[in-house]
């Protein structure tokens, strides 16, 4: 099943990487989806809810600032403790925690927004500080290719558009179900292909 004519070489390197492949793309997708719902998502619900613009422009700016701050930090953790080890940390904490989360998500108080995108952040940014190196290393050959395939379609099928997929869902399910469960699957899906991803290498004849 996984054999490929000697004469299809990119082919071969994606059914190769395809276990791989498929790391990148959920975690891709994760990482797209868990921003996207800490900056649009609620920015558009505190707008939907008559907030005042300003204050919430000016919250975005914070938390993009803290962001930023953090990164850093997170990085220099993820060296004592390891990449692989905080990432799994994190999409763990997603896939534990974002389905009670966003219960807080129906109650519209300041402070239940503020913490909700305070959690996302933090865990975004455990994530995303470690992301483009662990990644790098799990492939030995043609990184490049293969992560410009795996990035190109977890960011346009699971993470630009996952408010659109939380919002078809929540006409059919509670918004803490809807939003919280997609991040809480993408969660888990990372968290198990990381514990089955090795890095794997092309043996060139």
């Amino acid at each position: 099943f996984w054999k490929v004519p000697k004469t299809s070489p990119s082919i071969q390197k994606t059914q190769l990487y395809f276990p791989h492949l498929l790391t990148v793309i959920t975690q891709t997708g994760f990482s797209y989806a868990i921003f996207l719902m800490s900056t649009h998502l609620i920015h558009a619900y505190m707008l939907e809810n008559h907030y005042d613009p300003t204050l919430s422009l000016s919250l975005l700016l914070c938390f993009m600032t803290l962001d930023i701050l953090l990164l850093p930090l997170f990085g220099r953790l993820s060296h004592r403790i390891g990449e692989k080890t905080q990432m799994q940390l994190s999409v763990f904490l997603a896939a534990l925690f974002s389905i009670p989360l966003f219960f807080f998500f129906d109650i519209s108080i300041s402070f239940n927004l503020f913490f909700i995108r305070f959690f996302l952040i933090l865990i975004g940014v455990m994530f995303a500080a470690p992301f483009y190196s662990y990644q790098k290393n799990l492939f030995k050959d043609d990184a490049f290719y293969n992560l410009s395939v795996g990035r190109s379609i977890g960011k346009e099928w699971l993470g630009y558009p996952s408010i659109s997929i939380c919002l078809i869902l929540h006409q059919y399910l509670p918004i803490h179900f809807a939003f919280g469960g997609y991040l809480a699957l993408l969660g888990l899906l990372s968290f198990i292909l990381m514990q089955r991803a090795k890095p794997v290498s092309i043996v060139r004849s």
